[in-house]
């Protein structure tokens, strides 16, 4: 569809912003229209999309905890607004590089430090040069789904967003509230903050999971893994690892095994920086790493992945991979909400992650805003999303992406908002994703019929899909949904 560049300033022109319809499966059922926002910033929602459809149109209605997202599929389009600056509509490209620098977590040297503040000018001067970057923004996004919403002659709109996407779903309210249908956020961010603190956020949740699943595991039975009882100590070697090291492991280390592993390789290497990849790989396959076999054998087994990840064997895909993809989400950071724009200022803050959270520190304190220049971005209060229509949230209570501390502070924020949590669960974009009950049916339930649970907040015990059931459809197509649910989590899978 053709849009406004500036929907409040016209005049400046137009751009194609891209629509993506899986219409409803049975047509004479067919209630309206869900749009859906998978992510980001800079998701391309298409695959998402697609195989979100595909997932809901496939369940067996019958099915006691999914059979809701048949009724989904059946009786609404599910709608996609591609984020401008994506393939669909009108592209920005800005081809940015962020490789000309060590992760700042595990170097934080004078000459490093110079380097990423060189990558962040050469951020500036290559993207600001286009100026339809002022407007690749979650305001003008918003414009285009009342846009969208209205050529598609829907009355209101009701929308599902995961991560970023409850971000966009917030905005979108804040400026439309009488138009606010049924609103889905799962995996929330905290949109009444900014970028800069959600990545901080994820820097803490990470080390959170670092010493829940790794070091205190460890400490709590030092004669199998052999790294003490001291946790300043053992956090201390750990922080101290060579720089390759730390920056290629230390956000991977999710047991006690692969702690163990990490530390005693990192000693390795210190000792022999030249070491090759036969040579570490050799002296992992004849080491006593614990007198316990099996211990022994989980640490072997890590160890084998740590030496893959040090001489970059493994290859991950990351949902931001391409220029205009990249691009996107350097545009919405930078224009929707106002960061510090000192190198000072995030030099300090690197050094201070290093030491609070080296389980989960990498480059949330690299100055990505410092040359953008002017915005232009008008943010809305959120006010107005509190006359809007109930709202319902879900979320994992492990989750490393959006933590449900940060999201918590939305929740709170909003008088309008039920939340729903996943108990023990580790995940992010949850729905559709297990066999959680109190996340599978609220969540259908509440886009099916608007009604949210009877409590503000409700949890359950997170439940691993295919656990304990007996299947709700043939072989064939009960491998189809869990080949649907693993692309799902693979795009979760890598770090920012």
């Amino acid at each position: 569809m053709e849009a406004p560049v500036d929907h409040l300033r016209p005049e400046v022109g137009t751009i194609d912003v891209g629509l993506i319809r899986v219409t409803a499966a049975d047509p004479q059922r067919r209630e309206g229209t869900i749009f859906y926002h998978p992510g980001g910033p800079g998701s391309e929602p298409s695959g998402p999309l697609i195989e979100l459809a595909e997932l809901w149109s496939i369940t067996d209605a019958a099915d006691p905890i999914h059979g809701g997202q048949r009724e989904l599929a059946d009786r609404y389009d599910l709608v996609a607004v591609v984020h401008r600056g994506l393939p669909g509509g009108r592209i920005f490209d800005c081809s940015p590089v962020l490789s000309t620098f060590h992760v700042l977590a595990s170097d934080r040297s004078k000459e490093n430090l110079h380097a990423a503040d060189e990558a962040a000018r050469d951020l500036g001067f290559h993207c600001t040069r286009d100026s339809f970057h002022a407007y690749v923004s979650t305001e003008q996004v918003a414009y285009d789904m009342d846009l969208a919403r209205r050529a598609l002659h829907e009355d209101k709109l009701n929308f599902y967003g995961v991560s970023y996407g409850t971000w966009v779903g917030a905005w979108y309210g804040a400026m439309f509230p009488q138009n606010v249908g049924r609103m889905l956020l799962d995996s929330s961010m905290n949109f009444t903050a900014n970028f800069a603190d959600a990545a901080t956020a994820t820097a803490q949740e990470r080390h959170r999971r670092f010493v829940r699943l790794a070091l205190k595991p460890a400490i709590a039975q030092p004669a199998l893994y052999g790294l003490g009882t001291d946790e300043e100590a053992i956090l201390a070697r750990f922080r101290n690892m060579p720089q390759r090291a730390l920056a290629e492991w230390a956000t991977h280390i999710t047991s006690a095994e692969a702690l163990t592993a990490a530390l005693v390789m990192a000693d390795w290497v210190r000792a022999h920086p030249f070491i090759t990849e036969k040579e570490l790989t050799e002296r992992v396959e004849t080491q006593t790493f614990s007198h316990v076999l099996g211990i022994d054998a989980g640490i072997r087994s890590f160890a084998r992945h740590l030496v893959a990840r040090y001489f970059g064997d493994v290859n991950e895909p990351s949902y931001m991979a391409g220029g205009s993809a990249l691009s996107v989400y350097l545009a919405v950071n930078c224009n929707d909400t106002e960061r510090p724009t000192d190198p000072a200022y995030w030099n300090a803050l690197a050094q201070t992650h290093a030491r609070l959270y080296p389980g989960g520190s990498r480059n949330e304190a690299f100055n990505l805003c410092g040359y953008w220049g002017k915005r232009v971005t008008r943010r809305p209060s959120l006010e107005p999303l509190h006359a809007a229509p109930p709202i319902l949230m879900v979320h994992a209570e492990y989750d490393d992406f959006t933590p449900l501390s940060n999201a918590s502070i939305a929740w709170n924020a909003l008088g309008n908002a039920s939340m729903i949590v996943a108990r023990g669960m580790s995940g992010h974009g949850i729905f559709s994703d297990s066999d959680t009950p109190c996340v599978e049916q609220g969540a259908a339930t509440y886009l099916l019929t608007g009604k949210t649970p009877e409590h503000k907040f409700s949890s359950c015990n997170a439940v691993v899909f295919g656990q304990g059931r007996n299947g709700r459809s043939s072989a064939a197509t009960e491998q189809r949904i869990k080949a649907l649910r693993a692309q799902h989590a693979a795009r979760w899978a890598s770090d920012f």
